[in-house]
């Protein structure tokens, strides 16, 4: 059928600017796939332009999102030995690797693309320079002070120390008061932990802040905050519990608080200006002599029941807030003389670190709860002698104890059957008792008190404000934490 010449016109004209539509679509290219491809830093999307990379570590870039569809990584070139690179498979990624310090002139790579539809060698290429440098050793920071005498702190650190000077640390009560001057500093053997010691006693309740600066170049400062005793007294402990046998060897009765902080060490005849009183009781030969004590042969022991007094009465005259302890102090053979017995009893199955300022030992078990024995026991050359000693428990009555030989690093059970006191009996190879470690089972544990990991935070009504995170930590009445369900701790909303 013939066309009329203005269909012919019209159908021309529509073709025309269909053509002419479709043309100009084509020709209109995204200007992603426009854009020249870039290496961006990998982690921060940072230019790559110039790279930092330690020795022995590796640095990634990769292609920048607005071009990694179009383009992939064909080939890398580098400028020196003191650097190494590859990339992965999809060429999205070019890993750097530091394998030298560069020094002042700078390596450089120099990046080659190729177009992923085509696999053709695209026309572009990029270029970086590369910095290789030693890495910087982290900075020590304050994690943890646990006081430990009235005069002594004990702190950890994030990593370890070279040195540290007196002048390095300050102790401040946290009410703004003037610095306590530092006396001395003492590294613990691994350099993560230490022993300050301050001129002035703090025993006044209050909370303290150490704060540490470190010797790097930005002189990094980090704090740590404990609260002091309150120097009240809560236990009466022995500074020995075995001594030679046929000889004198002083004994000193210590006072602790709550927390293990020791407040005093006195001799028997400084007792009764503590309001101390003692009583003894000696295997046969044994005898109290002065302010030391002599048993006559190995396995003799001297019992001493300390009290102290507040000479305070109630209404039915019992003596009020009186504390109590019972010692049992050991006569070794000369073959142990200078023989160390440390031990501890922990919730969970982790030795102590025995060296460490921050070592707190614990001698008490909740009824009805198992425990850890751990036991590290020296001679005087310092030489481990723990597995030539068997390990039972004098009445099993107040606790169970999974006896037999010691052996370093590997702990016995205990569970405390009913409260009271009771020992651990130390045995040679022989069958003689060498010495006895005391054991106190005590009441349940429940909990007492709830401890935020900041006491202070900052609260702003803007709201791209960041979020403090707070982590609430649950302690029983001796000081121990307690595990915590997610659930068990109700945070409430106060207004501001």
């Amino acid at each position: 059928m013939k066309k009329s010449f203005m269909t012919r016109i019209l159908a021309t004209g529509l073709s025309f600017a269909m053509a002419f539509s479709m043309a100009a679509a084509t020709n209109v290219t995204p200007a992603s796939a426009a854009s020249k491809p870039v290496l961006v830093d990998a982690v921060t999307g940072g230019s790559g332009r110039a790279v930092t990379v330690n020795v022995g570590e590796v640095a990634k870039l990769k292609v920048n999102a607005a071009t990694s569809k179009t383009y992939a990584v064909s080939s890398v070139k580098k400028s020196s030995k003191k650097i190494k690179t590859a990339v992965n498979k999809k060429g999205t990624v070019v890993y750097v690797r530091g394998v030298a310090e560069t020094g002042e002139k700078d390596s450089a790579i120099r990046v080659s693309f190729k177009v992923k539809k085509t696999g053709k060698t695209s026309k572009f290429t990029f270029a970086s320079k590369v910095k290789v440098v030693s890495p910087k050793p982290a900075v020590a920071e304050l994690t943890e002070a646990v006081q430990k005498e009235t005069k002594k702190v004990a702190v950890k650190f994030s990593t370890a120390v070279d040195s540290v000077k007196p002048a390095d640390v300050t102790v401040k009560r946290v009410d703004g008061s003037v610095a306590i001057p530092v006396k001395g500093f003492v590294l613990d053997a691994d350099k993560k932990g230490a022993m300050i010691e301050t001129y002035t006693e703090m025993k006044d309740g209050k909370e303290y802040t150490v704060t540490y600066t470190a010797a790097d170049e930005a002189k990094t400062a980090s704090t740590a905050n404990f609260v002091a005793t309150a120097n009240k007294v809560a236990k009466l402990d022995a500074s020995t519990l075995n001594i030679p046998a046929n000889d004198s060897t002083e004994v000193k009765i210590k006072t602790l608080d709550a927390n293990d902080v020791l407040l005093g060490s006195y001799t028997f005849a400084q007792l009764g200006q503590q309001k101390i009183t003692a009583e003894f009781k000696f295997s046969a030969g044994g005898y109290q002599d002065g302010n030391k004590i002599f048993l006559k042969k190995a396995g003799d022991t001297a019992e001493i029941k300390v009290k102290l007094h507040t000479y305070e009465y109630d209404e039915n005259n019992v003596e009020k807030d009186t504390v109590e302890g019972t010692f049992v102090v050991t006569a070794v053979d000369e073959t142990y003389a200078g023989y160390t017995f440390a031990y501890s009893v922990v919730s969970t199955a982790n030795e102590p670190s025995w060296d460490a300022s921050s070592y707190k030992q614990n001698t008490v078990i909740p009824v009805k709860e198992t425990y850890y024995v751990y036991l590290n026991i020296k001679n005087a050359s310092n030489a481990d002698r723990t597995g030539k000693f068997s390990i039972s428990s004098a009445d099993t009555n107040v606790a169970l104890l999974a006896g037999g030989t010691a052996a370093k690093g590997t702990p016995m059970t205990i569970k405390g059957v009913k409260e009271g006191s009771t020992y651990l009996l130390v045995k040679d190879e022989a069958g003689n008792l060498i010495t006895s470690l005391p054991i106190t089972v005590q009441p349940a544990r429940k909990a007492t008190t709830l401890r935020l990991s900041k006491n202070t935070v900052s609260v702003s009504n803007v709201t791209d404000q960041a979020i403090v995170g707070l982590t609430a930590t649950i302690y029983d009445q001796y000081n121990q934490k307690m595990s915590t369900d997610a659930g068990s701790i109700v945070v409430k909303e106060l207004s501001v």
